[in-house]
This record gives structure tokens, sequence and C-alpha cells, in this order.
């Protein structure tokens, strides 16, 4: 039973990281993914990585085709226009419940993906700020205790496309350093309007952002 749970613990971990990974941009819509490469990167085995893309393929992460692999999926700008809808939706409800069930050691959390946010930040790291910018949104989702809303806006964020050009990125994770550091802010300060405002202005900055540089 202990052996069983080892392994179910260690399978959880990949599919997270392979998740991040994917949301963060480090592999492009219509990619391939490769196994053994994936393995290699993660320091695992293949049958883990085999087994946590079939759990990602059915939120939605990735996409089998017989004879030809596991891609990352594409959508239309129509399709993108509808995900952002009810991702916005969904997004503002999670942190209206969050509001009513965060704790202090929860904003202390928070405070240290911020942290690790404007080191990468600082250091240029576009993957390490897609990854923390990721852990920042979840973990404050998580506090709302609703895991059905959760994993719903798990798989809209499998679909988004969050991996845009670099070189045209830095402001924008300049201000989203910003953003998340005021929503932090109005966190500790008890303002819930003032959290529920930043939050939307957040999301919103982000699509207007988005819209602005995808090709």
């Amino acid at each position: 039973m202990d052996n069983q749970k080892l392994i179910l613990t260690k399978l959880d971990q990949v599919v997270e990281q392979i998740r991040e990974q994917i949301i963060a941009g480090e592999y492009e819509r219509g990619e391939r993914l490769k196994q053994a490469d994936i393995a290699l990167k993660l320091g695992v085995s293949v049958t883990p990585v085999r087994e946590a893309l079939k759990a990602l393929e059915m939120e939605g992460y990735v996409r089998s085709f017989p004879n030809r692999g596991i891609y990352i999926p594409e959508y239309s700008e129509r399709d993108i226009q509808e995900i952002f809808q009810v991702r916005l939706m969904l997004e503002e409800f999670l942190v209206t419940q969050a509001l009513d069930h965060i704790q202090p050691s929860d904003i202390d959390d928070l405070q240290r993906v911020q942290d690790q946010f404007l080191a990468c930040l600082r250091e240029q790291d576009y993957v390490g700020m897609r990854i923390a910018n990721v852990k920042f949104h979840f973990k404050l989702y998580e506090a709302a205790g609703c895991q059905q809303t959760l994993q719903f806006v798990r798989v809209l964020w499998a679909k988004y496309p969050f991996g845009f050009q670099d070189q045209k990125n830095i402001r924008r994770f300049e201000l989203i350093n910003r953003e998340h550091q005021a929503i932090l802010d109005m966190l500790r300060a008890g303002d819930r309007q003032g959290v529920l405002e930043h939050f939307r202005h957040h999301l919103m900055a982000g699509k207007q952002w988005l819209d602005k540089f995808s090709p």
C-alpha cells in the first residue's frame, strides 16, 4: 500500500510539473512531445511520463494522434476569446470564495511565490516567471476550497496561449509583478473590494497584452 501511495505521489508530481511547463510556454502550440526527452528533463523514467501525459490528455493539455504522437493542441482566435470570457467568470468566482477562507499562512505562501517571480524577473528568466505566475494564481484559487471549479479552470488554462513572444514580454512581466504585489497588499489590508478590482484589472491587462502582441 505504501509503495502504491509513493508511485501515485510521484505520478502526481510529474503531472504537475508537465502541466506547469505547458502553461508556462515551454512548449509551442502544435509541438510534438517526446516522452524520453521529458523524462530526461524531469529526471524520471518514461513510465510516469507516459501515465502523466494520459492524465493531461483527459484535462485537455495534450492531444494524441494514432501513429503520429502526442502534441500540444492549437486553438483558433474565436476559441481563445471564448476561453477568456469563461476564465474571467470562473476565476473571479474563485477569488471571491477565497476571500472568505484565506488564512495569513496562505498569504505568506503567496508572497513567497511572488518573491520567486521577482527573482526570476531580475534574471529575465521567462520560463521561471511563467511558472511562478501559474503558482501564484492557483495558490490563490486553491484557498477557495472549490475543487470542481478549480478543475474547470485548470482545463481552461491548458487551452490558453501563454507562451507568446518573449522579447515582447519583459514589460508585461514587470507589470505582472506590480499587479500581483498590489493584490497581495490588498489581501494583507483586508480590502475585499480592492482585491477584486485589482484581480479583474490583472486578468484584463493580460488579455489586452495578448491581443496586442499575439501573431
